[in-house]
Order: C-alpha cells, then structure tokens, then sequence
C-alpha cells in the first residue's frame, strides 16, 4: 500500500536522502530520514532507477558500494534503520529483474507470436532464481523491523489479519494519526473500547475522529473550490457515523481515557 503525500514533502524527504546517501558516514548518517523516504518506493510497480527531482538523484549504488559497513552498523547497534535500509536495497536488485514483481514481470522470457504466449529459457529461469534470492535476503533484513514499522508504507497490509493489527497497533501507540485513521475506519480493532481509546489518543494528538472532515475542492485543480468548474468532496465522517460505533458505558470509557492517559505520556 502506498500513500499520497504532497509534492512538497515528498521532495524535501528526497533531498534529504541523496544528501545522506551522497555523504555517507555512518556516525552521522540520518538512517531514519533514508528509512522514510524509501518506504514511499513501490518496487513492484515498474523500473526503479532512483529518486530523481531537479539535479538532485538519490543512486542505490551508494548502497551497495557501503553495503558492509552498513550490515556491519546494523548488527553492532541494532539499528533497525540500518536494517531497512538493506532490505530495501535488495528490493531494488530484484525489481530490476522483475519491475512489475512477480506475477507481473516476465523474468526475459519471449513473446512467441505464433503461440501467443512467453516461452522461458534458461536465462528466465536463471532470473527466477535470482529474484527469489534478492527477495529472500529482503525479508531477512525486514524481519529485525517486523515488529516496529516506521509508518504504514512497511506494512504488508495484505498479510495475515494478525500481523497486520499488531503492526498498526504498534504505530497507534506513537501517536502516528494515519496509522490510527486506518485502524479505525477500516475496523481493525477487536472491540469497542479498543476504538474509543485510539479515538481519544488522536485528541490528545490534535485530531478529532468524532467530528466531520470535509472539504470541497476544484476536480481540475486540485485546490480548494472557489465557486468555479467541477466540484469534488473529500474527507471523513465522524468515526461514530461512518461504522456505527456505539458510545462506551461509564465505567468503560473511563478505562479507555485512562489508557490513552498513558500512551499520550509515553509519546
């Protein structure tokens, strides 16, 4: 799952990675801005060559040519940064073999017009293998993050239901509001009471769940309508409405502000 940030925000985090990358030095080196900006990359939906805007271009060759001392970072300080940063670099190997992952590449096979379909060869199966290794070694290094992803883009979201509630949950309790907006408008909560916590929690963070989010906006622009061409809406509705979602008893809801209390204290 990957989602929309502003144009903006996006180029500020690619700066900071070509010049991380560019000036690698492991002790001061910004891991967590790297860490980021690669989670926005979406390696299976075609070619990755880099993060390109302006004269400024973040080369996963800078990567593979530290990628020793980098693994060797990880390992010494535990770095669960470092260790997203290798496994997505192995991401990258196996999307220059297969763009599209794999049930959307064709691995070099050949068209075969006469039978309207690809015909392997050797080459493919070698490509195959390869992909398969580059993935493997990918996951290997992912799973020292499993269990803390940055932000919603390192979450598998078509994994098992389990893994995903532990993943956005654990996101939840940093306070992160997108992370909180999916685990409620997509019902990933066990219970009622679990909800209204995470609802309070986001007050606490300056978001009310409870309340209408729309805005009206120019379907060509993009900007906020202003009584010319077409008119979109986007937003929310109150969290309440949207999933009819009952109001706790006294003694409940006490329980959930108590709760989020203390997660608040502990962001």
């Amino acid at each position: 799952m990957k989602l929309d940030i502003s144009e903006e925000s996006y180029l500020s985090i690619a700066k900071t990675v070509y010049r991380e990358l560019l000036w690698l030095n492991l002790e001061v080196i910004n891991f967590s801005a790297i860490r980021e900006g690669l989670s926005y990359i979406d390696f299976e939906n075609g070619l990755v060559t880099g993060l390109e805007f302006e004269c400024e271009y973040l080369e996963f060759s800078k990567i593979g040519e530290n990628f020793e001392k980098i693994l060797s970072y990880a390992k010494d300080r535990k770095n669960a940064n470092a260790y997203a940063l290798l496994g997505a670099y192995y991401r990258y190997l196996a999307n220059q073999i297969a763009p599209y992952g794999r049930n959307g590449s064709n691995f070099g096979s050949r068209w075969d017009n006469s039978k309207q379909k690809y015909i392997n060869s050797d080459e493919t199966k070698k490509n195959k293998d390869k992909y398969e290794e580059y993935i493997k070694q990918a996951e290997d290094f992912e799973s020292h993050i499993k269990n803390s992803p940055l932000n919603l883009h390192e979450i598998d979201l078509d994994a098992d239901t389990e893994t995903v509630y532990k993943q956005i949950l654990y996101l939840c309790n940093q306070g992160d509001i997108a992370a909180i907006e999916y685990f409620l408008y997509e019902e990933i909560f066990k219970n009622n009471g679990e909800a209204w916590l995470y609802i309070y929690l986001a007050q606490m963070c300056g978001v009310d769940f409870t309340q209408d989010d729309f805005r009206a906006y120019n379907a060509y622009t993009g900007e906020d309508y202003d009584d010319y061409g077409p008119m979109e809406i986007a937003g929310r509705e109150a969290i309440q409405y949207a999933i009819d979602l009952p109001e706790l008893d006294r003694e409940k809801d006490n329980l959930a502000r108590k709760i989020a209390t203390e997660l608040f204290e502990k962001i």
